[in-house]
C-alpha cells in the first residue's frame, strides 16, 4: 500500500510542465505571502492517501492506482496534442472528458457530498409524503457505489461542448 501513499491533487505530469531549469517548482505561500523554498514536483502538492475510499471493500487505493496505471498517461499524451494544437479525434476529447469527470469524484469528500445530497433529496421526498426517514434505511456502501456510477459521465456533453482555447 506504501506504493499509493503520496497522493498528487494536482497531477505530477501538470506540475513537470512548470519546473524551472533546476527541474523545481518555484511555490508561493499566499498565507504567508512570501516565496518558499523550490521543490521538486514529486515532493509538492501531495496529501497521504488523498483518494483513498475507505469504505470500498477491495483496495481502498483503487481509484489512486487506476488513474495512475493507464488514464493519467493517456491524458498526459492527449494534453499534449491540446497544447500543440493537435486534437483530432472525438475519441481524444471523450477520454479528456472521462479524465476530467475522475478528477472531480475520486476525491473522498465529493463522494460524500454525493451522499448528503441524495440523503437530503430523499428525505425531502419523504416529508412531502409524510414519511419520516426513520422509516427507511440508508445503506451507505450502495449510495456510494450509486453516486459514483451516476456522476460518471454525467459531465461530458458540457465538457465536449465547450469551446477550448490554449490561453
Amino acid at each position: 500500500m506504501s506504493k499509493y501513499k503520496k497522493q498528487h491533487y494536482v497531477p505530477d505530469s501538470y506540475l513537470k510542465r512548470f519546473v524551472n531549469s533546476s527541474g523545481q517548482i518555484q511555490r508561493y505561500s499566499v498565507t504567508d505571502k512570501k516565496f518558499c523554498d523550490p521543490k521538486k514536483p514529486e515532493n509538492c502538492l501531495f496529501e497521504f492517501y488523498y483518494y483513498k475510499q475507505p469504505w470500498v471493500q477491495a483496495d481502498p487505493n483503487c481509484f489512486e492506482i487506476l488513474m495512475g496505471k493507464d488514464i493519467e498517461a493517456k491524458t498526459k499524451h492527449i494534453i499534449d496534442k491540446l497544447l500543440d494544437g493537435k486534437i483530432d479525434s472525438s475519441e481524444d476529447l471523450h477520454h479528456l472528458a472521462f479524465y476530467l469527470d475522475l478528477q472531480r469524484i475520486r476525491v473522498p469528500r465529493q463522494i460524500d457530498r454525493c451522499i448528503n445530497l441524495i440523503k437530503t433529496t430523499q428525505e425531502n421526498e419523504l416529508n412531502l409524503i409524510g414519511l419520516s426517514t426513520n422509516d427507511f434505511e440508508f445503506d451507505e456502501q450502495k449510495l456510494k457505489i450509486f453516486s459514483i456510477q451516476n456522476t460518471i459521465g454525467f459531465h461530458q456533453s458540457y465538457f465536449l461542448n465547450m469551446h477550448w482555447s490554449i490561453l
